[in-house]
């Protein structure tokens, strides 16, 4: 065998543990069973009726711009992208993340996370998501 190939006799650790995950895998997916198909219907219905999975944020105070928990706010990407911009009620803002509340055309109440570092926030005056 030409020096170089990757195979188990050249790597036997990396192969057995490719061994280990797939039966684990395996045992993973027949634990969990078959997946349940939702209708838009039922997953909306879902959605709607689940709750946030964190607790709420607060505003920093330190923010030098000013912005308020409750006040409508742009978040966008400032490297690409940058012509989406996600519009909602600013429910946390900090050093390491952002977070507005919307809702979708159906009246279903979303949050979107946005990092601090690359992305731009700015206040704006009109109706949320």
């Amino acid at each position: 065998m030409p020096e170089g190939y990757i195979c188990a006799q050249t790597f036997p650790k990396v192969f057995a543990w490719v061994a280990r995950f797939k039966v684990a895998g395996k045992a993973a997916a027949e634990k969990a069973g078959k997946t349940k198909t939702l209708s838009d219907t039922e997953a909306l219905r879902q959605v709607e009726e689940g709750g946030w999975a964190e607790e709420e944020g607060s505003v920093d105070e330190c923010d030098p711009v000013g912005l308020r928990k409750g006040e409508v706010v742009e978040v966008w990407p400032t490297d690409s992208g940058s012509r989406h911009r996600d519009r909602g009620s600013l429910v946390a803002l900090d050093g390491e993340e952002v977070v507005v509340e919307g809702r979708t055309e159906g009246g279903v109440g979303v949050r979107i996370h946005a990092p601090r570092h690359g992305f731009r926030v700015r206040r704006i005056e009109g109706p949320s998501l």
